[in-house]
């Protein structure tokens, strides 16, 4: 008769079964809390009341760039890269990604561009958007949930802005 070798491992190891659960319930509890905290899409109020002023026009912008309230340009690149070469083909348009300061400015660029397939430089973690202006905490509550995030690698479009200039065109980032 041959006799079994003992089995170690239950003597290392405690059983795993009541520590799932008490994973399971605490993940359930968690998510549970979280869907309270977020309105659901019927339920969200609208960011900002109003029209997007100057859409169509092209003051101080360059053709193809899109005209917020002849203040700023925007432009959409549908051609995907990483967050990193994003933001180094707006530098090569002299501008940077884009920036929101405004709930306003963010219904301008969310009613034009879906945020799903674009960059915009607001950086996982930072208290700065890539351009080096400070996030906005009261309207980064207001936009998270709204914002996308993904790893920097994934390949999306990207957003330029660039202050607009009245002057035929020419677009400057001072």
């Amino acid at each position: 008769m041959t006799q079994k070798p003992p089995n170690f491992q239950s003597l290392l190891l405690p059983p795993l079964h009541p520590l799932l659960k008490i994973f399971q319930t605490g993940l359930e509890k968690l998510e549970n809390s979280i869907n309270e905290l977020v309105p659901n899409d019927d339920e969200r109020k609208p960011l900002v009341d109003g029209s997007n002023e100057n859409q169509g026009s092209d003051h101080g912008c360059f053709e193809g760039w899109l005209n917020y309230r002849n203040e700023l340009c925007f432009y959409g690149s549908q051609i995907a890269g990483s967050f990193f070469e994003g933001r180094e083909q707006c530098g090569l348009l002299n501008a940077n990604f884009t920036s929101v300061h405004s709930l306003r400015e963010f219904k301008f660029i969310t009613d034009n561009f879906d945020l799903k397939e674009y960059w915009i430089g607001l950086v996982y973690g930072s208290p700065n958007f890539e351009d080096g202006t400070e996030v906005d905490q009261e309207v980064f509550w207001q936009i998270a949930d709204r914002v996308p995030w993904a790893h920097p690698s994934t390949l999306k479009g990207y957003i330029c802005k660039a202050v607009a200039e009245a002057d035929a065109g020419v677009i400057g980032t001072d």
